[in-house]
């Protein structure tokens, strides 16, 4: 399945005329963050021939979530939006990173923010540049991706936690399962999306689709 990033929720909130933070002012400046997009993925394990008896083979551990630069918690979060908006606007999500490390890092960080991060995070797992003239990963590695959905999951869990309402939820189920199933889960997935429709009757013909298309492989997601 091709990978291909995916839109950041804010902009749809924007668009819907919503104030998904009332009361904070650095969430309004939140919202002017994201631009949107689309986006899916997939994993695999193999193993090696057995010899004479040797230690197991320990799996290397995660990368460690990076420091967030000295130069970048000195800004003030009107300053760290604004770069935000820059760098999504130019789909370069990698470079984002640290600065919406930053923003969910503030107390009273809201739920938007957390799936916006979760969201980011999922597009720079997949971002590619071209390196002579091929496209080649911004990641490091397997393990490196894996770490980094690893995260998105936790910051969607968080914005589960926080979402006030229960369309709100709706959205971050939706978000979740096309990740779940970017990544080879489309079960887990359909879980997501049932959940979804039964927060909110707007997801049901999408749910209801996505099962259909589950169960008869000749058709193909839209």
């Amino acid at each position: 399945m091709k990978r291909r990033p995916r839109g950041t929720l804010s902009s749809r909130y924007r668009h819907r005329g919503r104030d998904p933070g009332a009361g904070h002012r650095w969430w309004i400046l939140l919202a002017l963050v994201a631009i949107a997009i689309v986006g899916f993925l997939g994993l695999r394990r193999w193993g090696g021939r057995a010899a004479a008896p040797r230690p197991a083979a320990t799996a290397p551990a995660p990368p460690a979530t990076p420091a967030i630069p000295d130069s970048i918690v000195a800004l003030d979060l009107e300053a760290a939006s604004r770069r935000v908006f820059e760098l999504v606007r130019a789909k370069r999500w990698f470079e984002s990173l640290p600065y919406y490390r930053h923003i969910v890092a503030q107390p009273g960080a809201n739920w938007l923010a957390h799936f916006d991060y979760g969201t980011v995070l999922h597009n720079a797992s997949v971002e590619t540049r071209p390196r002579s003239g091929l496209l080649s990963p911004l990641t490091r590695s397997s393990f490196e991706r894996v770490a980094m959905m690893r995260d998105a999951l936790e910051h969607y869990d968080r914005a589960l936690a926080l979402a006030p309402e229960s369309a709100d939820r709706a959205v971050i189920l939706a978000g979740r399962a096309h990740d779940l199933n970017a990544w080879g889960f489309p079960w887990d997935a359909m879980t997501d999306y049932r959940r979804a429709a039964a927060l909110d009757p707007q997801w049901r013909e999408h749910a209801a689709y996505y099962e259909r298309v589950l169960r008869n492989p000749t058709m193909k997601f839209r």
